[in-house]
């Protein structure tokens, strides 16, 4: 995501503008009952949205000023103020009815908590965009706090003995229907410059590699993590001698099960192309090693039966089927609440705190 830095002068009405509003108690924003949205917190919503605005379909990278961009028919100042508001209100209410609901976040909840935080603002330098910006770890602990709130809130209607559970077999049929047990790893025939491929012969030879693999894997002669190593090392190889570097070639015993490396792919919602989507659901044959070339890469890909994991598997799709099951009416609902919930709003504060006012550093090269 391309990050612009603002270059900006404050003007002498602003200047006066903001020293009329000094006097205010600017440290909260939203209120509702007994929640409040503290001005760190708030802050972190509008980083967020800044951020997040750049990501948005609307946005138009050629037009480098960023405050003249438009989104959703919004300047980039409206949309900033717009969605920050919206996660803010959302806050509100979510800590409004996990108290309502009588819910209490686990030990191992609080333990995820403090991982995604820890992950997040330092491993992922979440700290580097938030903290200059007026959000501490504290506050940014918070708006992670309220997101596992809202998904305590989710299962408390869908999940297992909840208000409106939705039924194992409803669970097991969606999972047979819409996912596939998969390995898999791609060899990619794209040249070293940008836009090019290899050469025909080049290509022809990659394909007839890909296929001995997947023969090998078939035939037993070895595991799909063996052809998998095998190749990753040849390229690592390679690699390595054109920067002059020491290779080593990966040890015996550090080869992953096949069990340990498969992944479920759903039918809708994948990162992976359309195209090899629709050739894992429709073209291959379960327990056989395939290769299927999707744009300038041959994938060697082997589809496992579901039910032969089946515990696992539902395991590790519950929350996502869950979502989409019953995402949008979970929506609606919290939009509901959202509509019918007080919220008093410090007007001292929406003033002073200008999505205007965000600094975000370019990344040093």
């Amino acid at each position: 995501m391309k990050l612009y830095k603002r270059i900006a002068a404050l003007g002498t009405a602003a200047l006066l503008s903001l020293s009329l509003t000094a006097c205010g108690d600017t440290s909260w924003v939203y209120k509702a009952e007994d929640d409040t949205i503290s001005s760190g917190v708030y802050l972190g919503y509008l980083t967020q949205a800044y951020l997040n605005g750049q990501s948005e379909e609307g946005f138009d990278p050629k037009i480098k000023n960023i405050w003249k961009q438009k989104i959703d028919k919004m300047s980039y100042k409206e949309y900033c103020i717009d969605k920050a508001e919206k996660d803010s209100r959302r806050h509100l209410i979510i800590n409004e009815k996990f108290d309502e609901m009588k819910l209490k976040l686990t030990e191992e909840d609080q333990k995820n908590i403090e991982s995604q935080v820890s992950f997040m603002w330092d491993m992922y330098g979440y700290q580097n965009y938030f903290q200059p910006n007026g959000t501490s770890k504290e506050s940014f602990e918070k708006i992670i706090t309220t997101t596992n709130k809202e998904k305590a809130i989710f299962d408390a209607y869908y999940a297992e003995g909840g208000l409106e559970e939705v039924s194992k077999d409803t669970l097991k049929k969606e999972l047979l229907d819409n996912y596939a047990d998969i390995n898999y790893f791609e060899m990619s025939f794209e040249g070293k410059e940008e836009g090019s491929v290899l050469s025909s012969s080049e290509i022809e030879k990659l394909k007839e590699k890909a296929e001995g693999y997947a023969e090998r894997i078939n035939k037993g002669e070895n595991s799909f993590n063996e052809v998998k190593t095998e190749y990753q090392d040849e390229v690592a190889k390679e690699s390595a001698k054109e920067d002059e570097k020491d290779f080593k070639p990966t040890k015996k015993e550090d080869i992953k099960k096949d069990t340990d490396t498969k992944q479920l792919l759903p039918k809708e919602g994948s990162s992976m192309s359309e195209k090899f989507v629709k050739a894992v659901f429709d073209d291959i044959k379960t327990d056989k090693a395939t290769v299927i070339t999707v744009d300038t890469s041959y994938y060697v890909v082997v589809k496992y039966d579901i039910k032969d994991d089946m515990e696992n598997n539902m395991k590790n799709t519950s929350d996502a089927i869950l979502s989409n099951l019953k995402g949008e009416e979970f929506e609606k609902m919290v939009q509901g609440w959202i509509k019918d919930l007080k919220v008093e709003e410090n007007s001292a504060s929406l003033h002073k705190y200008s999505p205007k006012n965000i600094e975000i550093a370019e990344p040093e090269q």
